[in-house]
């Protein structure tokens, strides 16, 4: 049932290179380079520009791409289904996730579902910025995806798993450093250090509705370089617990008073027609967050 050519298309795009794609094919590049080539002349449009760095896509080649990727959408939906009437569990689920939930949710529940699905294929797909999660799963991209809950959920069907608290990234030299808990309050008093990436703006938001209007003296695309920068001694900032609790920098994580927290959860396009492998692997992430004990779980 799998359309070679569309494949070949796809992971093109998605890899950059023909040679990368066909390593993920376990192809040839000739391999791919044929394929592609045929779905070109097969629909009389040319989809890539070539050159040395690699191949990417003509302002028609994108359009092409988001059309086909709703037909692999389809297609492995189908397929998942037939096999689920036979009784088998099949298919492909590509999973975006935040890095924090990539690093310390999905391994548990990865190996629990491959323990009882061990024949449906897995990939994932990280990013620290909730836009980016959201395009790819508005443009099928991904089948599922775990993030915090945002104002565009709204367009998609939201399965909350847990509200993990904020805390205060402070440096070792802070007067609150030792203390139970940071005031909110006191970030008016503070040099913050936001991300720019879009991941901040539920943090500025928390604090507006405290009246804090935070004095905000460095940005960063990364949380890590954040953490460095508060390590150093440069300002404070704001992270949730799950993504600072794998982390090993000098820092201490205070818990607000008043506490605040963000809703992480599981946003799929529309869990009705959702495919069973993908009913499964949510059903399998609640029961593995519930075993494993998550904060709001």
């Amino acid at each position: 049932m799998e359309n070679l050519r569309y494949k070949a298309f796809v992971r093109s795009v998605e890899t950059g290179s023909f040679t990368k794609a066909a390593s993920n094919m376990s192809y040839t590049p000739a391999g791919v380079f044929r394929l592609v080539n045929a779905f070109e002349d097969e629909i009389g449009i040319q989809l890539f520009i070539r050159d040395n760095t690699g191949v990417r896509l003509t302002k028609e080649g994108s359009l092409i791409y988001q059309q086909v990727k709703k037909v692999q959408f389809q297609e492995n939906n189908l397929l998942t289904l037939i096999n689920d009437i036979k009784g088998i569990t099949t298919g492909e689920i590509t999973i975006g996730a935040y890095s924090s939930i990539a690093v310390c949710w999905l391994p548990s529940i990865i190996k629990r579902f491959n323990d009882r699905f061990p024949s449906v294929i897995l990939h994932i797909w990280e990013s620290a910025n909730y836009e980016e999660l959201y395009g790819w799963l508005e443009s099928n991209i991904i089948d599922i995806c775990f993030f915090s809950r945002g104002e565009l959920d709204q367009f998609f069907d939201w399965i909350p798993l847990s509200d993990d608290p904020l805390l205060a990234i402070l440096p070792q030299s802070h007067p609150y450093a030792q203390s139970a808990s940071f005031p909110i309050e006191r970030f008016k008093e503070e040099k913050l250090i936001v991300q720019s990436n879009g991941n901040d703006d539920l943090v500025i938001n928390i604090l507006q509705r405290h009246d804090v209007l935070p004095q905000i003296t460095h940005t960063t695309l990364s949380s890590l370089a954040a953490l460095s920068l508060v390590e150093k001694g440069l300002g404070v900032c704001l992270m949730n617990k799950l993504f600072i609790q794998k982390q090993s920098f000098n820092v201490q994580a205070i818990p607000l008073l008043p506490p605040q927290f963000i809703t992480m959860g599981i946003a799929v396009t529309n869990l009705e027609t959702a495919s069973p492998s993908v009913r499964k692997f949510i059903q399998v992430a609640r029961e593995t967050l519930h075993a494993e004990k998550v904060e709001g779980i």
